[in-house]
């Protein structure tokens, strides 16, 4: 071989190891060698214009693939792929327990539900029922039918306006008693969240019951939740109190004046998706979203700001119908879809169109008392509303009444 030429290979293998040990990637290190050793020879031959016109860009796009690789790798379960920027086509991933309660808005046709599809084809496909739990409620019935038999569904798809207030007055309840599991760890421990909950559980040995993220997704929230319903209080609950307890609301609606989504709700959610809206006054109504931000929307189908800390626009990912279908038959069971209609009382105790709060006052009495009786210390009244199913005032009365004699049993005045 000429001198030249081992002269050439000895560096090329050199600057190929380099690339190597700087990428950590065993794949692209042969390919970066042979593309230095091409640029090398061009150079040598005196095209050393040409030469620097191959190597400069090609230097450039292979930082940028890298930054990008390093961008996109899920560093948790929970990471969950939105979209990419336009332009740049960096990715944008986003921890899902982190975003908490999100508020989805857009107009027709412009990628709100395909957002929701990417983003539960992806969770059921990286995600197990033991950890990841879902509930739908489609009130177009017939949009999510693809997800019915997925074993991820804590209760099947709510169809209408009855079924979406059975699921969420179940939701309640799940939410005290989660907050009820969280009192059970010992108090010399901090426990204000699912993560520490679960990590003091297994460190500790608590033998407490596994607690699965709960992920409440509701498209077109405003044909459930009038403003002043129960749909819309326990809405509020959700956003503000949920998340804490390893449950996520995901509401979605075309256009979010306060006749649809009241301002209470939207003032509980700590992230929105906002894709392209009909005025610019519309954009006003979610977040205040400022000029700078939304006069770089195009009405183009999803494409979205998302507002956590900051504002990032995407373009959201797109998912096709057969690959959704073929996603959601591989892993659904191979079993019939559950059905309101199909369902016996016994078999979801907790959701109950009864009333609990109901009695003669001895009997309420003698029932909020031995409830409280867990409490080390005067529980919100929130938390009293949400477990006996009664209104603010009326909690609030029972509350100041009962606990001073419950405080004065366990010994806790002094």
């Amino acid at each position: 071989m000429p001198a030249r030429y081992e002269d050439l290979l000895s560096r090329t293998v050199a600057l190929g190891l380099l690339a190597f040990m700087l990428t950590g990637r065993f794949v692209a290190w042969p390919i970066t060698t042979f593309l230095l050793f091409v640029m090398a020879e061009a150079i040598h031959r005196g095209a050393a214009q040409r030469g620097k016109d191959i190597v400069v860009p090609g230097i450039l796009r292979l930082v940028g693939w890298w930054q990008t690789r390093k961008e996109d790798e899920v560093v948790s379960p929970w990471d969950i792929p939105l979209g990419h920027e336009p332009g740049s086509h960096r990715p944008v991933v986003e921890n899902l327990v982190s975003l908490g309660s999100v508020g989805i808005y857009a107009t027709t046709q412009n990628g709100k539900t395909s957002l929701l599809y990417a983003t539960i084809s992806h969770l059921i496909t990286h995600l197990s029922p033991a950890h990841f739990r879902m509930i739908i409620v489609d009130p177009e019935e017939f949009d999510y039918r693809i997800f019915q038999n997925i074993p991820h569904l804590e209760l099947p798809i709510a169809r209408n306006r009855e079924e979406a207030l059975r699921v969420l007055r179940w939701v309640q309840k799940e939410m005290s008693r989660r907050g009820d599991l969280f009192r059970q760890v010992p108090k010399k421990y901090l426990c204000n969240s699912i993560e520490r909950y679960h990590s003091l559980n297994e460190r500790y040995r608590l033998k407490l019951p596994d607690l699965p993220v709960l992920l409440v997704v509701i498209d077109e929230v405003q044909k459930i939740a009038e403003a002043g319903s129960d749909a819309e209080k326990i809405l509020i609950d959700l956003a503000k109190r949920g998340q804490k307890r390893g449950m996520l609301l995901w509401a979605a609606t075309q256009r979010p004046t306060s006749d649809v989504m009241s301002g209470h709700i939207k003032s509980q959610l700590t992230a929105r998706m906002i894709g392209h809206m009909s005025s610019k006054s519309d954009y006003h109504l979610v977040h205040n979203v400022p000029k700078e931000v939304y006069t770089q929307m195009e009405e183009v189908p999803g494409r979205f700001m998302l507002q956590t800390n900051k504002w990032t626009l995407f373009q959201g990912r797109w998912v096709p119908k057969d690959d959704l279908e073929a996603i959601a038959l591989r892993v659904s069971r191979n079993v019939p879809a559950p059905s309101w209609d199909k369902i016996r009382p016994e078999t979801l105790p907790e959701i109950n169109e009864k009333r609990p709060w109901a009695g003669s006052n001895e009997s309420k009495t003698t029932r909020l008392k031995a409830w409280l009786m867990q409490y080390t210390e005067k529980p919100d009244v929130s938390e009293v509303i949400a477990h006996w199913d009664m209104s603010e005032p009326t909690g609030r009365k029972w509350l100041n009444e009962v606990w001073p004699d419950v405080a004065k049993e366990k010994g806790l005045v002094q």
